[in-house]
């Protein structure tokens, strides 16, 4: 943030978490060829029941990824994109179709023009406020394109959003200008955030912390919260650095 706006070092953080592990580096290329601040200002003339579609035209584009649809095709506004990706930097091979890029490029720019009329940290930090998990976990979801569909933003990634970008965010930026965006109490927020879903790193700690003859309840109890699961992490980490 000392280098760029909050709204783009927002942007890209939000960005990377959605390449989810072998498309981080993707994301955060697009994020950096389709500028916050170039997407806000290609959308701000447009109707608003078209922002969300011509915002997600525009990142596939850079992707790489736009299909052979000629609309992907047309020229894109002047606004100081970047040039386009090529498609060979996506690992899309073996991938669930819920989870290709092109359907996460698709969630981020639902989310983007969600946001768009007050800002990206200022809508964010509004749904912080509250000190409401809920409320954040709802900001951050996105639906399917049509009824029965998968989501294009789940619950459970909404949940990993919201712990690992959007509240430590919103903790640093009010450590760098304090007051500059109300947002209650991210730090809090983040203790009182409930566990997030479960992964091999998390069970791998599990096991080798806990003795395997206790009952399973007896260790929810215990790892009960995204920042204990966020600490066998650390562990690992740790653990993995020194050996």
């Amino acid at each position: 943030m000392g280098e760029q706006s909050p709204e783009q070092t927002l942007y890209e953080n939000l960005m990377e978490a959605l390449g989810y592990r072998n498309n981080q580096q993707a994301f955060l290329k697009l994020a950096a060829r389709a500028t916050y601040a170039s997407l806000a200002q290609g959308a701000a003339g447009l109707p608003r029941e078209d922002r969300a579609q011509a915002l997600a035209k525009w990142l596939l584009h850079l992707s790489g990824l736009h299909s052979e649809d000629p609309e992907a095709n047309e020229p894109l506004p002047r606004v100081g994109f970047g040039a386009p990706l090529s498609a060979t930097e996506w690992h899309c091979f073996r991938l669930r179709p819920a989870n290709h890029p092109r359907r996460r490029i698709m969630g981020a720019a639902i989310l983007l023009d969600r946001f768009l009329d007050q800002g990206l940290v200022a809508g964010l930090a509004g749904a912080c406020g509250a000190g409401d998990a809920k409320k954040v976990i709802a900001a951050l979801t996105v639906s399917g394109e049509a009824k029965g569909r998968p989501a294009l933003v789940g619950k459970d990634r909404a949940c990993d959003l919201a712990v690992n970008v959007v509240l430590p965010f919103l903790h640093a930026l009010d450590g760098l200008h304090p007051g500059s965006v109300p947002s209650g109490d991210p730090l809090g927020l983040y203790r009182r955030f409930g566990k997030l879903q479960d992964n091999g790193l998390v069970r791998v700690m599990t096991a080798q912390l806990f003795d395997p003859a206790w009952p399973s309840e007896a260790t929810a109890k215990i790892v009960n919260s995204a920042r204990r699961q966020q600490g066998l992490l650390r562990l690992h980490g740790v653990l993995k650095g020194a050996s």
